[in-house]
This record gives structure tokens, C-alpha cells and sequence, in this order.
């Protein structure tokens, strides 16, 4: 066999493999005329393909999309879908029971109610039900955006009346109209395991394992007990820092107000001031012993069983509302991204919380039941707070 020969043949094997690959993903429809290509990789239950308009230069597609399964509005409920990335931005056809297309645009949160209007993204909706589907089929424009551009689509179902969907029955679908790869709401759902998992480390285990070296001096004598503490509560600041940061710069205008999302919330703001507050208590502790005079040159050593106290207190408070505002995290991703294959998802929401908050808490206890059989055999009250005693100055940092 020649080169020329077999060149020519392996372009044909290349370009038959190509041509089998759109067969299987784009179909011409003798009903419509057109070319209707599947897209892929997105939620189970909507059914997502488009068909790009012949003659045009820049970006102008029909949308078919078909909700089933557990996301079916059944024959009462209620469709959306359109143009948009998130709740705050989007143009949106809404099929509401037997009603006809209306048309609505997305500025916030709450239930749309502003009709699209003009310049509205998406025109020319059809509606088809059927038993246990429905399917919304409608025209995309954007005459600043190119022939196969890449576009977000915004999606949600729910039975009943238009009211609010179900955490987990709406989404976001990001589509490569050149290719009909699409995702499903990837970056959103990157963001919120990115949050989930950072304040789980946080307070899952750096600040736990901080607060328990407070409680096991004699386990770690000599001041060790305070170096683990010091390390812990640094690491868990920073730690806890950063998650604070990603979910002030993160795009969260995507959450459903829901009771649990709104506790979370609120718990979560109550932490982050208990938390400046333990930490500051610890940066500007008193002195423990009267010799070394007021720390700071204005913090008298008198205040140290004041200071002990309220640090004392404070910080299970702190530890317990965090771990409460954890789960409650953790729910909040499992109703929310229900059905997705991301394997942080499921670490979070399926079990793998629980299992770490479990973990890290008996080995606390196990600590501070060694440190009980230490500080017995010892037999130097090292948790007293008044004068000290040599050995107990020599075992406890400052």
C-alpha cells in the first residue's frame, strides 16, 4: 500500500468516526425540518437538546427542553426555563398547568413576577405535556454573542402553584453549543463543596482539637498543651478565614430561602463573632502570676479569673453553635445539589460530616480521659486559677 494511499484512508476512517459521532448526538426532525443535537453530561430527569438556526452569524438557537422523572411538574405544576446563570439575571418561558407561555425576567430570589418585555432572550415557546414529562421547546437570541457561543441556561419545576421550587428541583446548565457539552451547574456546585469542606476542616477539626489541648495539660506538659492550642486556633483562624473570604467574594445569589438555609445562615454570623471574640480574649489574656505585672502595660493581673471564665465558657458555646451550624451545612448541599454525582457532594451531605465530627471528638475524649489519669498521677491541681505552685507554673504556658 502506497503513503498516498494510506493517508487518504485514514483521513476516511477519521472523518466516518466523526460523522457516526454527530449521528448519534444530532438528529434531522421531518416534522420541524430541523437538526436537533442532545447535550450531555447534565442532571438526570432534564433532557436538554437545541437545534442552531440556518444563515445566522451570530448566536441563534432553538431550546428543547424536557423535565421528567422527579423533577416532572406533573399536570397542575409548573416549567421554566430560559437564559441565565442565576436567580438575580435571566429571561425565563414559564408553563403554568394548562396556562399558556408566559414570559418573565429574573432580578432576585423571590418569585418572578415582571414580564420579559422587550429585548427578552427567549421567544416563541411551545409547550407539549405528557403523562409524566413536560417539555418547553423555545428560540435563544443573542446578537452579541457568536454562532456557537457557550450560554448558561436556568431551569426549575415545582408542583402546585408559581411559588417557590424545591431546593432540588432547579439548576443551571452551562452549554457549549458548538460541541453540546454541558454542564450542570459545576462552578456553583465547586462553590459551595469549596465552602462546605473549608469550614469543615475549620470547625470539624482545628478548632475542636485547639480547644482540646486546653484540657489536657498534663498530657502535654511543660507548655506543649499550649503550643497545640496556639497552632490549632492559628491554623483554624486561617482556615476559617478563608472560607469567610470565599463565601464574601463567592456569587451566592444561587441558595433557596429555605427555614434550614436561613437558620445556617444566621448561625453562621452568630459563630464568626463568637469566634473574634475568643480570639481576642486569648490575644489579651491577663497574666497569670502578679510578678510578671498588667500585660500590655494595661491589663491587670487581677482580671485573670474574670478572663478565665468568660474564655472558659465562651468557647464550648462557640464549638457547639459551629458544629451545629456544620450539619446544618450539610443539609443545605443535599437538599440543594439532590441527584449530583460531585464526589464532594456526597462526602458532605452523605455522611462524611458526621463521620469526621465523630472521629475528631472521640479522640478529644479519649485525650482528656488520659490527661484525668495523668493529672491524677501527678497530683498537682494544674487547672486551678489562683497563685501557682512551682511545678504548676513549670507545666502551664503563660
Amino acid at each position: 500500500m502506497g503513503r498516498g494511499t494510506a493517508r487518504a484512508l485514514a483521513l476516511a476512517l477519521v472523518m466516518t468516526s466523526v460523522a457516526g459521532a454527530r449521528a448519534r448526538t444530532c438528529v434531522a426532525d421531518a416534522t420541524d425540518g430541523m437538526t436537533w443535537c442532545r447535550t450531555t453530561s447534565h442532571r438526570d430527569g432534564v433532557d436538554v437538546a437545541y437545534a442552531v438556526v440556518d444563515g445566522s452569524s451570530t448566536f441563534d438557537v432553538w431550546v428543547r427542553a424536557t423535565f421528567s422523572g422527579d423533577v416532572a411538574p406533573g399536570s397542575d405544576g409548573w416549567a421554566a426555563v430560559g437564559a441565565g446563570a442565576s436567580m438575580a439575571a435571566g429571561d425565563v418561558a414559564t408553563s403554568k398547568g394548562s396556562a399558556a407561555v408566559e414570559y418573565l425576567r429574573l432580578t432576585g430570589r423571590g418569585t418572578p413576577t415582571s414580564g420579559c418585555g422587550s429585548g427578552c432572550a427567549v421567544m416563541n415557546a411551545t409547550i407539549a405535556s405528557a403523562a409524566n414529562s413536560r417539555t418547553i421547546t423555545f428560540r435563544y437570541r443573542d446578537a452579541n454573542a457568536s454562532r456557537g457561543a457557550t450560554k448558561d441556561l436556568i431551569w426549575a419545576t415545582g408542583g402546585g402553584g408559581f411559588a417557590q421550587h424545591a431546593p432540588s428541583a432547579r439548576g443551571t446548565l452551562r452549554v457549549d453549543f458548538r460541541s453540546g457539552t454541558a454542564t450542570a451547574g459545576g462552578s456553583k456546585v465547586k462553590r459551595d463543596v469549596a465552602h462546605g469542606t473549608l469550614m469543615l476542616v475549620a470547625w470539624g477539626a482545628l478548632n475542636p482539637l485547639a480547644a482540646g489541648f486546653a484540657r489536657m495539660k498534663f498530657l502535654f506538659p511543660n507548655g506543649k498543651w499550649f503550643l497545640g492550642h496556639s497552632i490549632g486556633v492559628l491554623l483554624g483562624g486561617i482556615v476559617f478565614g478563608a472560607a469567610c473570604i470565599h463565601l464574601v467574594t463567592a456569587n451566592y445569589d444561587g441558595h433557596v430561602q429555605t427555614d434550614t438555609f436561613d437558620s445556617h445562615q444566621k448561625l453562621g454570623i452568630a459563630v464568626m463573632f463568637l469566634w473574634a471574640t475568643q480570639f481576642l480574649l486569648g490575644v489579651f489574656r491577663p497574666n497569670k502570676e502578679p510578678k510578671d505585672g498588667n500585660r500590655f502595660g494595661f491589663i491587670p493581673t487581677s482580671w485573670r479569673r474574670s478572663w478565665y471564665i468568660a474564655h472558659a465558657v465562651l468557647g464550648p458555646v462557640t464549638l457547639v453553635l459551629a458544629t451545629v451550624t456544620v450539619v446544618l451545612g450539610a443539609v443545605v448541599i443535599g437538599n440543594k445539589w439532590d441527584g449530583s454525582a460531585d464526589s464532594g457532594v456526597k462526602f458532605l451531605a452523605g455522611g462524611g460530616v458526621y463521620g469526621l465530627l465523630t472521629a475528631v471528638w472521640v479522640i478529644i475524649a479519649l485525650g482528656v480521659w488520659r490527661d484525668r489519669i495523668a493529672k491524677t498521677s501527678n497530683g498537682v491541681d494544674n487547672y486551678g486559677i489562683g497563685d501557682s505552685t512551682l511545678d504548676e507554673s513549670e507545666t502551664n504556658a503563660r
